[in-house]
C-alpha cells in the first residue's frame, strides 16, 4: 500500500508529511473496503478508487499512483506469480536488523494486551479495547517500515522521521494506559506493566535516534 520512495532527497519535514499521507491512505482503504468486499476485482476497484483521490497522492507523485486501469490489470496478473514471504521467513530475515528488539518488545506487549482485554473487558468495551489495538498496530507498522529500510536507501531524514513517529505513538499509548488506570483500579498493576514496556520501547527508540543503524 505504501508509495514511499526513498530515492527522493527529502527533508525530515517532507518525510513526516509523506508518512502522514500514508496513514491517510490506510484509513481510506479501510473506509472503502466494505463497499467492495467480496466483489469481483475487489483489490483493483479499491486501488482505482484511492488513486482518484488527489489528496492521497504521494508528495512527488509516483508511477504506481498514476497507473491506468489497463496497466493495473497487467500488474495484478504479474503479482499473482510472486511468492509471498511467510511470517517465519520475515522474522528470520529481519532478526539481525537494527531495531528488531524494539519490534519484538512491541509485538509481545500487543499480544499481552490482547490476552488481557479478552479476559477482563466486557463486550460493551470493545471500542475502547480496539483503540489500544490500533495504537499497537500503527507502532508495529512503523517498526516494520524501519526494519525494512536498506542501507542503500536509508536517508537520515527518513530514519529520524519514522523514529519520531514511533515516539509520538508510544507517548500517546502511555497516556491512554494511564487514563485507563484511573478508570480500572482493579487492573492498575497489570496496566502499569504495559506502561513499563512502553517506557522501555521509548528508551530503545531514542537510542536508535542517537546511535543510528549498524546493519
Amino acid at each position: 500500500m505504501s508509495p514511499l520512495n526513498t530515492n527522493w532527497q527529502w527533508s525530515e519535514f517532507e518525510w513526516e508529511r509523506e508518512i502522514q499521507r500514508d496513514e491517510q491512505r490506510i484509513c481510506s482503504y479501510f473506509e472503502t473496503l466494505p463497499c467492495y468486499l467480496d466483489l469481483p476485482g475487489e483489490d483493483d476497484a479499491i486501488f482505482m478508487k484511492l488513486s482518484a483521490q488527489k489528496e492521497l497522492a504521494p508528495v512527488h507523485g509516483g508511477i504506481w499512483w498514476q497507473t491506468t486501469a489497463e496497466e493495473l490489470a497487467g500488474l495484478s496478473d504479474g503479482a499473482e506469480d510472486e511468492i509471498e514471504e511467510s511470517p517465519e521467513e520475515n522474522v528470520a530475515r529481519l532478526r539481525n536488523k537494527t531495531g528488531f528488539d524494539l519490534f519484538k518488545l512491541m509485538e509481545h506487549s500487543a499480544r499481552e494486551w490482547n490476552v488481557l482485554s479478552c479476559k477482563r473487558f466486557p463486550a460493551e468495551d470493545a471500542e475502547k479495547v480496539l483503540k489500544f489495538c490500533c495504537f499497537y498496530g500503527k507502532i508495529l507498522s512503523h517498526c516494520n517500515n524501519y526494519l525494512n529500510l536498506s542501507p542503500n536507501d536509508d536517508p537520515e531524514s527518513l530514519h529520524r522521521s519514522i523514529l519520531k513517529r514511533i515516539l509520538k505513538e508510544l507517548n500517546c499509548l502511555v497516556g491512554e494506559f494511564l487514563s485507563l488506570g484511573n478508570e480500572r483500579y482493579d487492573l492498575l498493576a497489570e496496566l502499569n506493566l504495559f506502561v513499563d514496556d512502553l517506557q522501555q520501547a521509548r528508551e530503545r527508540t531514542l537510542r536508535l535516534m542517537f546511535t543510528g543503524r549498524n546493519d
